[in-house]
């Protein structure tokens, strides 16, 4: 169209006024057709969305019984006693034939510290999804003392249990409201847990300390978390919760090594009187466990000590001194590490 109106204002058959007219007007077509296609690719995202929330919907319904945890009532459980069972549990996904877990048998008695640890994809979130019952295992039987937790209302499960997972989330309100939720707020228990996570610095810091909001979509003076404050954010909640079983999966995934160990040095305190399940791959966190097991490709592949796993020198050992290369590397002070 440029070419065409060009060669007509050569040959005579349009003025410069009349050239400069289309000029915009050709400029304008182009932008409302961008727009439009544009806008029909979001119309077809939006389709995709839409199917998928009619599926949930679906789905919602026709397992409206999992969610109506408040109809179902209270059933008596030992509130001061948390020992976790895993019966012969195994666990694989839906048109999968290869299971994530097979046949886990093992015990976390009432108060014990226990890691857990392997490599990339061995299957240790989806333990930890089968605990906070996101998903059921696909045989076997998960027991909190002696009952399955299937059995039990969701609402009285989950009061027991505290989380802090890979994906945790911030929102945008204070630093208070993301540690208290609906809890009833005590500032003292609040300063105690941001003090064991230290983020005591960083709060006594700030002009409004613990009622400073976050981000700025409700508030211009919003502040910034870096990726480590937030994962010490969750963890502060997860402990403000007081529950009687601690799981943390990967909870210091997004720390530097002297600031995780500096965390699990307060290891005593975070777990204190708990039932506590460590998830990781950076091994740091296991030296502090009473028990560690170690897994692979899915199943339970070594157990024991910190020292007797270094001992046997199998792939607990293996995963342990290729990180204490990298600490080495890095210039930290792996001695820390192998103490």
């Amino acid at each position: 169209m440029y070419i065409y109106f060009s060669y007509s204002v050569f040959t005579g058959k349009l003025t410069i006024t009349e050239y400069s007219v289309l000029l915009g007007a050709v400029a304008l077509l182009t932008s409302i057709l961008i727009g439009f296609f544009d806008n029909i690719a979001v119309i077809g995202r939006l389709t995709d969305r839409m199917d998928l929330f009619l599926s949930y919907k679906k789905w919602v319904h026709e397992n409206s019984d999992i969610f109506a945890t408040n109809e179902r009532p209270v059933i008596n459980i030992d509130e001061k006693r948390n020992e976790i069972q895993f019966i012969n549990v195994s666990f694989k996904y839906p048109d999968t034939e290869t299971p994530v877990l097979s046949n886990f048998n093992f015990t976390i008695k009432d108060g014990q510290k226990i890691g857990i640890v392997g490599l990339n994809g061995s299957g240790k979130t989806t333990l930890v999804k089968l605990l906070l019952r996101l998903y059921k295992p696909t045989e076997g039987k998960i027991l909190l003392n002696g009952i399955d937790i299937n059995s039990i209302p969701l609402n009285q499960y989950l009061k027991r249990v505290g989380a802090v997972l890979q994906d945790f989330t911030i929102f945008a309100y204070s630093i208070k409201e993301n540690i208290v939720f609906d809890n009833d707020a005590n500032d003292d228990i609040i300063k105690k847990v941001i003090e064991i996570i230290g983020l005591a610095g960083k709060v006594e810091r700030l002009k409004d300390g613990i009622d400073t909001i976050l981000y700025k979509e409700l508030s211009e003076n919003g502040i910034e978390l870096s990726g480590g404050e937030g994962q010490k954010l969750a963890l502060a909640r997860a402990l403000f919760k007081n529950t009687g079983i601690l799981i943390l999966d990967e909870p210091t995934s997004n720390l530097d090594p002297i600031a995780e160990y500096e965390l699990f040095s307060n290891f005593s305190d975070i777990s204190k009187g708990k039932t506590s399940i460590f998830i990781s791959h950076r091994l740091s966190s296991t030296k502090f466990c009473d028990h560690i097991f170690a897994i692979n490709n899915g199943v339970i592949a070594e157990e024991g000590t910190h020292r007797e796993l270094m001992n046997e020198g199998g792939l607990y050992a293996e995963m342990f001194e290729s990180q204490l290369k990298f600490y080495r590397d890095t210039g930290v002070n792996y001695e820390l590490y192998k103490k």
